[in-house]
């Protein structure tokens, strides 16, 4: 499993350590699994969109509650 960082804000987004950032709302399917909208830039300037997803039960339960905090800071944020 590669691995997801994130900011302290929620904004900013590092998966296998390319800068990305959120272009809407997480969905979580189940309970069990989360899909994250994400958006980079390419090499060559180009943006680029991708759905990320990760299985609840794969994170530690310390990633589980920071995970958990920062989609409901950024669903707070967005309204």
């Amino acid at each position: 499993m590669a691995k997801l960082s994130v900011s302290v804000c929620g904004h900013y987004w590092w998966w296998q350590d390319q800068s990305c950032q959120l272009f809407s709302k997480a969905l979580v399917v189940g309970r069990l699994l989360v899909l994250l909208p994400l958006t980079y830039k390419t090499e060559m300037g180009r943006q680029k969109r991708r759905w990320l997803w990760i299985w609840w039960f794969q994170l530690s339960t310390a990633q589980q509650i920071k995970l958990r905090r920062q989609l409901q800071q950024m669903a707070i944020s967005n309204l």
